[in-house]
């Protein structure tokens, strides 16, 4: 028996990080049977309604959760962590390397974060499925979010970054700091080229380096029936065709001012001519929901899209509200004739459940998925989603739909098999550790 410790699980309330904690379980559960699992996240307590795992917080309680890190609570936040960061240097790096050991518990005094410590400690094998934290728009956040990978190192066990994206960096300090991080992983693993490219350049060993697609591409999904009582129960009728799904998120295009969405307004205007000229359902569905602490929601983002409608348009739009698992989103997705997305995971449900989709790109992770599997023509920046862009492409989706849905097909027998390789690459450095 191995037990394996998720890092950076985060939040139920996204509908990704309820994909990558679930696919990174799967995946892993193929090649290690006999594993189980722990999981250190934002909001341990969202997961209770979608997984067994034992779930903690994380190494740096609060770290994710802005209102505990603003104005003057970011002092005692700081002085607080950073002490505590501090003792781990001191006892992991410099008396540990002298000979002297003392356990990280000894100096832990917060009961959430000696929960937290002890599973660490409990861990055959530590590995990060955060999905995309290794970039510099987390600048303020990753020096702590490295240190809970160093203080795993220095414990001696196995550091894996399960695939993600990586990257890029210009921040000299940040890049040196990632850098030295990275270098010491056991196994790092980049869903997609320019992140592979970013890590060569940050030094990781090539043979610690592996190109690895996105494990939620192997997403179990919920049954059919299931999806259709969800989809009923949100007010759609299933039978109505086309039926088209959005999902949208909240960013400001950096050209833009503040309050203004040029990516809303043409999707507005996609809108108002699907629902009236076309006559096509729309489904709006939420993938995020500000619960458990998150201030991220894609309703209030859809609401927003909505309120621009016309009274004959919103007759024929239907907006989702509640909390669904990846697993259900995938198998709603699955009913949709064409799909257009902001967020990465919701895309990568949406094409594996063999959904025309339509990406747009707000990070080249994104652009880089639907590059991966042959798809790139329907990716499009959000600086480029012009209303007329846009209808093309939804036009050309609904014309060639059993087309795309063939070659999403084959994309998903080529990668399910690669994608299994993590968890390959897990076992055989299990092995190689004399550990079975």
């Amino acid at each position: 028996m191995v037990k394996i410790l998720l890092l950076d699980a985060y939040s139920a309330a996204h509908m990704g990080n309820t994909a990558l904690l679930d696919s990174s379980m799967d995946n892993l559960k193929a090649a290690v049977p006999e594993a189980q699992f722990a999981a250190l996240a934002k909001a341990p307590e969202s997961y209770a309604a979608f997984t067994d795992c034992a779930c903690y917080t994380d190494l740096f309680p609060g770290l994710f959760a802005p209102e505990r890190r603003r104005g003057w609570r970011l002092i005692p936040w700081l002085a607080v962590n950073g002490l505590w960061a501090m003792a781990n240097i001191v006892n992991l790096g410099v008396l540990r390397r002298v000979g002297v050991s003392i356990s990280p518990l000894a100096y832990t005094f917060n009961p959430a974060r000696r929960r937290a410590v002890q599973a660490l400690l409990d861990a055959g094998m530590v590995i990060t499925i955060s999905g995309e934290m290794l970039n510099e728009v987390f600048r303020k956040l990753l020096p702590f979010i490295l240190c809970t990978y160093w203080i795993a190192q220095r414990l001696g066990k196995p550091m894996i970054v399960f695939p993600q994206s990586i990257g890029p960096f210009t921040i000299p300090w940040l890049t040196r700091l990632t850098s030295a991080v990275l270098r010491g992983c056991d196994l790092v693993m980049a869903r997609d080229e320019p992140s592979f490219a970013e890590a060569r350049r940050l030094g990781v060993p090539a043979e610690r380096l592996h190109f690895v697609p996105d494990v939620a591409i192997r997403q179990p999904m919920a049954s059919p029936a299931r999806a259709a009582a969800l989809l009923a129960e949100a007010g759609v009728d299933v039978h109505a065709r086309p039926l088209i799904g959005l999902t949208v998120s909240d960013f400001l295009d950096s050209s833009a001012s503040a309050g203004e969405r040029p990516y809303l307004d043409a999707l507005a205007r996609l809108c108002e001519y699907l629902a009236g000229e076309r006559g096509v359902q729309l489904v709006f569905l939420t993938a995020n929901r500000a619960l458990y602490g998150e201030e991220q929601d894609d309703a209030p983002v859809a609401e927003r899209l909505y309120n621009i409608l016309s009274e004959e348009a919103r007759v024929r739009v239907v907006r989702t509200q509640r909390l669904y698992s990846a697993r259900e989103f995938k198998a709603m997705a699955a009913h949709l004739d064409v799909f257009i997305t902001t967020r990465m995971h919701a895309g990568i449900m949406a094409t594996m459940a063999g959904a025309p989709t339509i990406a747009l790109g707000t990070q080249r992770k994104l652009e880089g998925y639907m590059a991966l599997i042959g798809q790139a023509e329907y990716a499009v920046p959000v600086k480029e989603a012009t209303y007329e862009r846009l209808r093309a492409l939804v036009e050309q989706a609904l014309s060639d739909g059993p087309s795309i849905r063939t070659r999403l097909a084959a994309a998903r027998s080529e990668l399910e098999p690669r994608s299994l390789e993590a968890g390959r690459l897990v076992r055989a450095l299990w092995n190689s550790r004399g550990s079975v």
